[in-house]
């Protein structure tokens, strides 16, 4: 969950007091002379020396000074955005009493001055000269200069690269080992970052190293490690260029006479697959001969305890990735693990191998499943504040992991939320009653795997996937009108490649009924001009179908640099339309209709992309952009506006509050008229530098641009369309300061965001950076998770 509540600062402050730029700087001022005129030496005693700065001079092509901070043995305490040493400051407001609370808490949060030491200044020459020889710089010297005053240190380490030494010739031995070097060597150029005149860098020859022994563990080679590959290395050419030969080492038996023999490694086959169900979460592996059996297939069987095993013996075999007969494949055991333990009602999934000792070089793997509770059910209680209106929401689920023991997940929703309406916010209502009142209630069905007849069970078993059907009911009495949603859907997920995900959503239908709307509402949104709400606001069917590419690899381990994208893409009533066509149907007011209910037709398209750059361990930027455009045709003039694209937001432009913003430069003449502030095309660009302070607390600053255009014209919108020639002049501009507090399994956020371009102003004042207002120029955002 992404976004929970918002509000504007100006709902906070209700008077419209103007405050200049200079207020902010005064702030910042303010807090930076705080932070900074805490003594940082306080703690640093005489003939000692804060280490202040260190900086490290090099030439070498690729490697920048900052990332060789990682390599020094002592480094300065941490500046938050390279300015102000806020750990170090919080320390330093400690006293010395370390039995008084406060002190100790202080001193948790903060953290110690780093004193010089010389000695790791030596021991970082030592490092970073051992750095530069591992990237083939095998000459390279490393000199420091110390410069010493008012108990601060800088150091400044120099580095001398001369002449790189590179690779000439690469060559192979591999000992005779036929099978295993005729494997290598056909996979040889895969993904492999050796080649002739690179630099003679360690880190690759690493690299190589587990690549090889990936390549082994996949072919068979069960016991097969990296340390069974070395290289051998030649640089006695006196020409700084060296020729590589990669190594097999040999693989020893040992004969029944004591002595050992070289042979060539072994290759080993899965003999049987056998399947483990555990009868609890606290069970332990006991004695196969206590189980009951039933056989999966040939040499494959399922063990259980109990009157039925907890999964069924079909899905068990559709979710093994690994045979007898085949030979020992890494990817397929993390595969079988991968898609065991996605599997709801298994709480863990544990692989092991055992070597039968045959001739014949056979393993026998023992796959064992851990049951997780079959049922639960959770209660959760939110507040809520939406511009002002403060109310509170009360959600239950009750959850069946194993319905029909396939892992079947059923899930009962329920919400009951009761929000009171500002005067305001009454402004439309012809109606005494003051609150707003929602019942929703939510059944689905997610099967671990595709319901989908005629499909390959080759295919089946293959891909990793999901089937969704689901079904929900909302109720909503506010003081203007009632409104029921009905909805049902059916969408399949899987993953055909590491951090590849797919979705498609065969259909999404949605029917708003309308029984009753309040004379004055109906009144106002009569006006051609709010001709988006007014149709929002009637009864009318959407029948939808999208599908959505996803690759996202945060996870990984071995990336420092981050990245995700997002495409989608969404389509409305071509089937209905395509209906009424053939069967010659009649339009009611301009449009076709089904059972008296008007449909939409539209397509909408979506792309999203993320970049985190990692700068060192508390310090990353964030890149993200947004692009999104949808278009009404057929049967429909506009997209309806629970479909439409808003400007602003927590995970927008953070300037303005949600649904603030746009389209183009269109000025609103109410701050409640979020209706018109919808469109169809949506621009956002961010940037985000995030730093960690101390304890669990981030700090984050930001510049966002963006906006959202209408694709056609519309009188209730001028200058709202988009036209290439001046949407460019209508992108806005925000920037701001942010907090994130990282309690592990969730993040909680705060935004202050600041308009710095505001497209609906004319001429100078476009620009805020005079005449600045709480009311107008800032607003506040308060989510869950970060916004991108």
């Amino acid at each position: 969950m992404h976004f929970v509540t918002e509000t504007n600062l100006r709902q906070g402050l209700r008077h419209k007091r103007k405050y200049g730029r200079w207020v902010l700087w005064l702030v910042w001022l303010a807090a930076l002379a705080g932070v900074q005129g805490c003594s940082v030496t306080k703690y640093v005693a005489d003939g000692e020396y804060l280490l202040d700065e260190t900086e490290i001079k090099t030439h070498a092509p690729g490697i920048s000074g900052t990332e060789l901070q990682n390599y020094l043995a002592q480094q300065p305490n941490f500046k938050v955005f390279g300015m102000a040493r806020l750990r170090l400051a919080t320390y330093s407001l400690s006293g010395r009493d370390t039995s008084k609370r406060r002190n100790r808490w202080l001193r948790r949060m903060g953290e110690p001055p780093v004193i010089y030491d010389p000695l790791k200044t030596k021991r970082s020459d030592l490092k970073l000269q051992q750095y530069f020889k591992t990237k083939g710089y095998l000459d390279a010297t490393v000199s420091d200069t110390v410069v010493l005053g008012r108990k601060r240190a800088k150091v400044i380490y120099r580095v001398t690269e001369n002449t790189p030494y590179r690779l000439r010739n690469i060559a192979f031995d591999f000992h005779n080992d036929t099978t295993l070097g005729g494997i290598i060597s056909r996979n040889r150029f895969s993904a492999t970052r050796l080649e002739k005149d690179m630099l003679f860098d360690m880190d690759v020859l690493g690299e190589e190293r587990n690549r090889i022994a990936d390549i082994a563990r996949r072919n068979g080679y069960y016991y097969f490690q990296k340390d069974d590959v070395s290289f051998l290395a030649d640089s006695s050419l006196r020409s700084h260029q060296v020729d590589l030969t990669l190594v097999l080492n040999p693989y020893h038996i040992k004969l029944p006479t004591g002595e050992e023999q070289e042979v060539m490694h072994p290759q080993y086959t899965v003999r049987s697959v056998n399947v483990v169900e555990l009868p609890t979460s606290t069970a332990r592996l006991g004695d196969l001969s206590q189980y009951d059996t039933l056989s999966l297939a040939t040499s494959q069987t399922l063990y259980y305890s109990g009157k039925r095993p907890f999964i069924r013996k079909k899905i068990v075999n559709n979710n093994l990735q690994m045979f007898p007969g085949m030979w020992y494949n890494d990817f397929f055991v993390n595969r079988t693990y991968s898609r065991m333990s996605a599997l709801g009602i298994v709480r863990s999934a544990d692989i092991s191998f055992s070597d039968a000792h045959t001739d014949n070089n056979e393993l026998d793997a023992y796959v064992v499943l851990t049951p997780n509770k079959p049922h639960s059910f959770s209660l959760d209680l939110e507040g809520t504040n939406s511009s002002g209106d403060l109310g509170f929401a009360v959600t239950s689920t009750l959850q069946h992991r194993n319905l029909f023991r396939g892992s079947e997940n059923l899930a009962l929703k329920g919400r009951y939320a009761l929000e009171s309406v500002s005067k305001a916010n009454l402004a439309l209502s012809d109606v005494l009653n003051d609150r707003v009142q929602e019942f929703y209630g939510e059944l689905s069905l997610k099967f671990p795997r595709f319901v989908f007849p005629f499909l390959n069970p080759v295919f089946k078993r293959r891909i990793a996937s999901t089937t969704e059907f689901s079904i929900s009911f909302d109720d909503q009495k506010r003081p203007e009108y009632t409104r029921y949603i009905s909805t049902a859907s059916m969408r399949y997920d899987w993953n055909m490649r590491r951090f590849y995900s797919y979705t498609i959503r065969p259909f999404d239908l949605n029917y708003v009924y309308l029984p009753w709307i309040s004379h004055r509402f109906e009144e106002r949104y009569s006006d051609p001009k709010y001709s988006v709400l007014r149709y929002s606001y009637s009864d009318h069917l959407i029948f939808a179908s999208g599908v959505q590419m996803g690759y996202n690899n945060q996870q990984s381990a071995r990336t420092l640099n981050k990245t995700s994208y997002k495409v989608s893409l969404e389509s409305a009533g071509n089937l209905l339309y395509g209906i009424s066509k053939l069967t010659n149907a009649e339009k009611e007011n301009g449009m076709y209709e089904v059972a008296n209910i008007p449909y939409s037709q539209y397509v909408k398209g979506e792309f999203e992309y993320a970049y985190n750059r990692f700068i060192n361990k508390s310090n990353r930027v964030v890149l993200h952009g947004k692009l999104g455009l949808e278009y009404p045709y057929g049967n429909a003039e506009m997209v309806p506006f629970e479909k439409r694209f808003f400007g602003g937001g927590a995970n927008g432009v953070r300037g303005w509050s949600v649904r603030t913003l746009g389209p183009g430069s269109y000025s609103s003449p109410s701050s409640y008229d979020f209706v018109s502030q919808s469109g169809n095309i949506e621009l956002t660009l961010n940037a985000e530098y995030r730093s960690k302070l101390f304890w669990l607390i981030e700090g984050a600053a930001f510049v966002d641009a963006g906006n959202i255009w209408n694709i056609k014209d519309y009188e209730f919108q001028p200058d709202g369309t988009f036209r290439f020639d001046r949407f460019y002049k209508q992108i806005a501009l925000a920037y701001g300061l942010g907090l994130r507090f990282d309690f592990t399994y969730f993040i909680i956020r705060l935004d202050l965001g600041m308009k710095a371009f505001d497209p609906e102003l004319d001429g100078r004042q476009k620009w805020r950076y005079r005449n600045i207002t709480w009311h107008d120029d800032f607003a506040f955002h308060f989510a869950i998770g970060y916004p991108f």
